[in-house]
C-alpha cells in the first residue's frame, strides 16, 4: 500500500482519536469531580448555602449529557477506526483512511455498508470498559449530585 498520498496512516488516526477521547473524559472528570467538592464543602460548613449549592449542582447535571454525548461520538470513532483497521487486516485495500473517517463523521457510513450495523463495529463499540467510562461513570456522578441537591435542599427546610 502507498502511503504518500495519505493524510494519516491508521496508527496517527487512531491515536489522535483516542487522545481526544481520553482527553474529553478527563475534562469531565475532572470537571464533575470539582463541582461534586465545591458543593460538599458549601453543604459540610456550619451554615449550608442551598442558594449557591444548588446552582452548582444543576450544573454538573446539565453537563453530564454533554458528557456523555461528546464522548459517545468519540467512542464511535475510535471504534470506527478500529473496525477500518480489522478490514484492512483482513485483506480490504483500504487507501486514504482518513477520508473514509470524514465520511463515517458525516453519514455512519464506509462506501454502501451502514457501519452501526454492522456485526463487527458493534462488538467494538460496546465493550464492557467503553460502557463503565461512558455510561456508568456519567450516572454516577448524577446520583452523587442528587444525593447533593436532595441534601440541600433538607438544609433550606431547617
Amino acid at each position: 500500500m502507498n502511503h504518500n498520498n495519505q493524510a494519516v496512516s491508521f496508527g496517527e488516526l487512531w491515536s489522535i482519536q483516542e487522545s481526544l477521547l481520553q482527553a474529553y473524559r478527563s475534562i469531565f472528570i475532572t470537571l464533575e469531580s470539582a463541582i461534586i467538592v465545591v458543593s460538599s464543602i458549601f453543604l459540610a460548613s456550619a451554615s449550608p448555602k442551598a442558594y449557591i449549592v444548588l446552582p452548582i449542582i444543576f450544573l454538573g447535571l446539565g453537563l453530564i449529557p454533554i458528557w456523555m454525548g461528546v464522548c459517545h461520538a468519540r467512542a464511535r470513532a475510535v471504534a470506527f477506526i478500529h473496525w477500518l483497521m480489522q478490514r484492512h487486516e483482513a485483506g480490504e485495500t483500504i487507501a486514504n483512511p482518513y477520508s473514509h473517517f470524514r465520511q463515517f463523521q458525516h453519514n455512519r457510513r464506509y462506501q454502501d455498508i451502514d457501519v452501526e450495523k454492522d456485526s463487527h463495529f458493534i462488538s467494538l463499540s460496546t465493550s464492557v470498559t467503553r460502557k463503565r467510562m461512558d455510561v456508568h461513570l456519567p450516572m454516577t456522578f448524577a446520583l452523587t449530585l442528587f444525593a447533593l441537591g436532595g441534601m440541600a435542599m433538607v438544609s433550606l427546610l431547617a
